[in-house]
């Protein structure tokens, strides 16, 4: 099974299979999480220990954000912010992004 993987004509999903699914998700979520925090660490004690300057730093925060992008897509995490609220601006980015993307290529498709 794929992420994002939308195509009806795909057989029901068995329990193991859901189970499978759930697993890799927990393996590859705390994976990014190790890498991005690594990366983020390294690059922070790097400016820190004058071994980057403030504007290879700034170089270094825009390649991380080129790679690992929002960690919660047009969200951060506030106090008084409820899950749900979070949940609900993920959603609208992602309905966002796809709107655009539908928008701009349909836009392709007339020249």
């Amino acid at each position: 099974m794929s992420h994002g993987s939308n195509n009806s004509e795909e057989e029901p999903l068995s329990k193991a299979d859901l189970i499978g699914w759930l697993e890799q998700e927990i393996k590859d979520t705390a994976k990014a999480f190790e890498l991005r925090t690594k990366q983020a660490k390294e690059l922070i004690d790097a400016i820190s220990r004058n071994q980057l300057t403030v504007e290879d730093g700034m170089q270094g925060v825009m390649a991380y954000e080129r790679r690992w992008r929002e960690a919660l897509p047009g969200a951060s995490v506030a106090p008084g912010l409820t899950d749900e609220q979070i949940l609900t601006k993920i959603d609208k980015t992602h309905e966002e992004e796809a709107d655009w993307t539908r928008k701009h290529r349909s836009r392709s498709w007339e020249r």
